[in-house]
């Protein structure tokens, strides 16, 4: 069984309970990219006890739980099902005030990209941001305001970057300008946050190519003391 026809069994076992599961983010944007989906990540508005009386016999990591992420194995393949959520800022904090939602409207607008916000029932893709229109023209786009999307989460500026590399799409000019402006709080990312994405990168660039990637971006010097 294949990811996908793995994805559709298990968002119709939620379905079979009048429960909602979807799969969502990267995994459905390679899915319409017919890339190889190597991350399984679903969403639900469904409750902890729910999502555990549905899957019976498998075991949650207990502290990701409390943040309402279920990582487990489930039939030989990993996955992760994240609660609906809202999410809230503080100035200069990668993290977020979490409250739980059932909405999906609520959940979609605190993603980062327009690619990255597409939900599949099984059946259907939704799209709340225009983000196939996105998929099809290849570019990244950010959801929300970039200056105040980069300012919350700065690593929003390397996924992006990550992003078009990867895809071969391009940045949208509001969100260059955005890094622009906001590239100065990248001294906010930790070292581990900055060579994860790295590390990612490498997939497709050697170290001189990513720092020279991240050179013609004018942000090294923002990061380049955290560079392993």
């Amino acid at each position: 069984m294949n990811n996908i026809e793995f994805a559709k069994d298990l968002i119709n076992k939620f379905n079979k309970e009048n429960k909602k599961l979807y799969l969502v983010g990267g995994s459905v944007r390679d899915f319409l990219l017919f890339n190889d989906i190597s991350d399984l990540d679903f969403a639900t508005p469904e409750s902890l006890e729910t999502i555990q009386n549905i899957l019976k016999t498998v075991k949650f990591d207990d502290f990701s739980a409390k943040f309402g992420t279920f990582h487990t194995i489930y039939n030989t393949k990993d996955i992760q099902i994240t609660r609906f959520r809202k999410e809230e800022y503080s100035l200069n904090s990668r993290h977020p005030k979490v409250t739980f939602s059932n909405n999906i409207n609520d959940d979609f607008i605190r993603r980062d990209f327009t690619i990255n916000a597409l939900y599949y029932d099984g059946k259907y893709i939704y799209d709340f941001t225009k983000g196939l229109k996105d998929l099809r023209k290849g570019i990244i786009r950010s959801i929300n305001n970039p200056l105040i999307s980069f300012k919350e989460d700065p690593l929003r500026m390397l996924r992006m970057i990550r992003f078009s590399i990867a895809l071969s799409f391009k940045i949208s000019k509001r969100d260059l300008k955005a890094l622009e402006k906001c590239k100065e709080n990248l001294i906010y990312l930790s070292k581990e946050k900055i060579n994860e994405e790295i590390n990612k990168l490498n997939k497709y660039l050697n170290k001189k190519e990513i720092i020279d990637i991240y050179t013609i971006y004018n942000i090294i010097d923002y990061i380049k003391d955290k560079m392993l």
